[in-house]
């Protein structure tokens, strides 16, 4: 992912109010929070897609690589 990170979290913050049961909308959100150098926001998201799917592949990589500190 490059680029417009606001615009992507716009983005995902519209599709999360649309559909707040949806885990790939936090995923997506939360990933481009992280990359926008906001990891606490994305940690946030991240956790909010595991709590609507719990074993969200790319939220629980995303989980792994925010804790490490590491870039996505």
């Amino acid at each position: 992912m490059t680029g417009d990170y606001d615009g992507a979290i716009a983005d995902g913050s519209e599709l999360i109010r649309l559909a707040p049961k949806e885990a790939e909308s936090y995923f997506m959100r939360g990933l481009a929070s992280h990359l926008k150098g906001a990891s606490k926001a994305g940690m946030a998201d991240v956790e909010s897609a595991l709590q609507v799917k719990n074993w969200h592949p790319g939220a629980l990589k995303l989980k792994e690589e925010i804790v490490a500190g590491r870039a996505a």
